[in-house]
């Protein structure tokens, strides 16, 4: 995506990547999930934020990530969990 471009899902539509697909944003980009959307990554898939980026999800979204899939956060990167939030490691 270019700078002023986005992609707006609505409730019912979804983004499918296959293994060698990705999604890369630039440091003004973001995505935002409304409550009911979420991202499943397969198993060599990863997002990996640049330092002004940031993923926080609302209350009812959750972030599930297999043995082999990381989330990498640089100096300036952070994870808000609210109250109901968790994150689950698997032991790889």
């Amino acid at each position: 995506l270019n700078d002023s471009q986005h992609i707006t899902l609505n409730n019912s539509q979804h983004i499918t990547l296959n293994d060698s697909q990705h999604i890369t944003l630039n440091d003004s980009q973001h995505i935002t999930l409304n409550d009911s959307q979420h991202i499943t990554l397969n198993d060599s898939q990863h997002i990996t934020p640049n330092d002004s980026q940031h993923i926080t999800p609302n209350d009812s979204q959750h972030i599930t990530l297999n043995d082999s899939q990381h989330i990498a956060l640089n100096d300036s990167q952070h994870i808000t969990l609210n109250d109901s939030q968790h994150i689950t490691l698997n032991d790889s």
